[in-house]
């Protein structure tokens, strides 16, 4: 192995433990919409008021209770819409309770992370990342 191939997976083990920490720091499944929480829950029913007629950007996390890589990835998120908020409304949706709405949109895999702007999608990530990644792509759109 080069040095160049062990840098790569020196990183590449660094990001993994770095998701796997902040997962443990979440201690479990996220609770969408908790007392200390800025991120709501959207349901079929409601995603369209929720989302598509909102006058604020909008980030949807399309989870699944079971999905570890989601765990991982609720703390980063939830930390999003406190550092966002006002600028960016942050939503879950479970696509076990709301499968429509994950059909409608193509969600495939989980996580799913769509940015709705002015009622169309604007941008699409699927899968966990390290913080400064995902908020390094998401300013782009926001």
């Amino acid at each position: 192995m080069t040095l160049w191939e062990h840098k790569i997976e020196f990183v590449s083990l660094m990001q993994t433990t770095s998701l796997q920490a902040q997962a443990k720091m979440s201690d479990a499944a996220y609770e969408p919409g908790g007392d200390m929480s800025n991120v709501k829950e959207v349901t079929d029913r409601t995603f369209e008021s929720e989302v598509v007629h909102s006058k604020t950007p909008v980030l949807i996390d399309f989870y699944a209770q079971w999905c570890g890589p989601c765990k991982m990835m609720a703390p980063i998120i939830d930390e999003v819409a406190k550092d966002y908020e006002g600028k960016l409304k942050v939503v879950k949706v479970d696509v076990d309770e709301s499968g429509e709405t994950a059909a409608n949109y193509g969600v495939t895999a989980m996580p799913t992370f769509v940015v709705f702007k002015d009622g169309q999608e604007v941008w699409r990530r699927m899968g966990a990342a390290p913080k400064a990644a995902f908020v390094s792509e998401l300013k782009d759109v926001i």
